[in-house]
């Protein structure tokens, strides 16, 4: 089979190949592959190889870990000016939101198992 196609314009273009399937392992594709969930883990180990490249040594890692918590506390803190300042939510309401970003959990540069062999070995 020609592989390449020619518009009417005079360019070549290449037929594309048949994407992946991307169905869950046990609704395989023809080809017997899931792709999408053998390939899944590899944006873990690409975050390992950024960190360890970006930030070599446990110093730089606190310090973006630090960093960012300090802006995320500021923009929590902000947000709860705001939310203080509203004059159409009730007194009841503005606790209730008060709370909910006391509350927010934020997780900061990059998972801690990334950092671990074993745990990332593991996924």
């Amino acid at each position: 089979k020609d592989e390449h196609t020619h518009s009417r314009r005079g360019r070549i273009h290449r037929r594309r190949h048949r994407l992946p399937s991307f169905a869950p392992l046990d609704e395989e594709d023809a080809d017997g592959v899931g792709c999408a969930d053998e390939v899944g883990v590899l944006a873990d180990a690409a975050g390992r190889v950024y960190i360890d490249a970006r930030f070599p040594t446990s110093r730089d890692r606190q310090q973006i870990i630090d960093t960012t918590l300090g802006v995320m506390s500021n923009i929590v803190n902000a947000m709860k000016g705001m939310i203080i300042e509203l004059d159409w939510m009730t007194e009841d309401s503005k606790l209730k939101a008060l709370n909910k970003a006391s509350n927010i959990h934020v997780n900061v540069a990059y998972p801690d198992f990334i950092l671990e062999n074993d745990k990332l070995n593991a996924e």
